[in-house]
């Protein structure tokens, strides 16, 4: 019971601040089993957003879902997150990975259109631990995801 009036308390917050529809955020509000790999996937592009979910889905990788950073960062504070995966199209993307990482010490991958090498460079030097051209393949994405959650939990 204590939980779910977290949960309450958290969506109570969220509403008074007049973030959106709340009803899509408390979809992903589930008790996951402890070793449960939980993605957060925030990008302001819907289709891709659905596509890098139902990639990591078909890989038994439990996904929550931003369209935005604000409610992101949100569900960070009340969902246990093993990796954030981020679109580099979002707004003040250093500062994003920045809050990121100062919240919780897990693993960030930008994604995005650029082909040429300067995007990875600029992604590992926003903090991020890969970088993926869009649109990513179902398989490259699924296990780029569960080695760097690996590598992560072996550190």
């Amino acid at each position: 019971m204590e939980v779910e009036e977290t949960v309450a308390l958290d969506l109570n917050v969220i509403q008074d601040l007049n973030v959106g529809n709340v009803e899509t955020m408390t979809e992903d509000i589930t008790e996951a089993p402890e070793n449960t790999i939980n993605i957060l996937v925030i990008d302001d592009d819907p289709e891709s957003k659905r596509r890098i979910s139902l990639a990591l889905r078909s890989a038994e990788i439990r996904t929550l879902s931003a369209s935005d950073c604000y409610r992101g960062l949100s569900k960070l504070d009340y969902e246990k997150t093993s990796m954030v995966i981020l679109s580099d199209t979002l707004p003040n993307i250093a500062r994003i990975c920045a809050k990121i990482s100062s919240i919780a010490s897990i693993p960030i991958i930008l994604t995005g259109t650029d082909k040429s090498d300067v995007a990875w460079a600029r992604a590992v030097s926003l903090g991020a631990d890969a970088y993926l051209r869009k649109p990513v393949g179902k398989k490259e994405i699924a296990a780029r995801v569960k080695a760097i959650i690996r590598r992560y939990k072996s550190e």
